[in-house]
């Protein structure tokens, strides 16, 4: 029987995740990265970000524990976006 691997298992296993942005994702559901092109240039100032939306849906209950700003997720993409601006 084969293990089911959920879309951060896939994407640390192929590389795309660190183990810092993994934890990040499994923990929160959003996760950033500095960005970096195929021949590995890194891009200076620019930064891949991925939000939780689940945060917004409406039939999410864990949202009862914690209305204004879900897993810190608002207070966090303004420390990233703080980063690179």
């Amino acid at each position: 029987m084969s293990e089911f691997l959920g879309y951060g298992e896939i994407w640390k296993e192929q590389g795309w995740m660190n183990d810092i942005e993994f934890a990040t994702y499994r923990k929160y559901g959003y996760y950033s990265k500095n960005l970096t092109l195929k021949n590995g240039k890194k891009v200076p100032n620019t930064k891949v970000i991925a939000l939780n939306t689940m945060t917004c849906y409406n039939l999410n209950f864990d949202l009862l524990k914690s209305r204004y700003d879900p897993g810190d997720e608002i207070a966090w993409l303004e420390k990233e976006l703080a980063e690179i601006e």
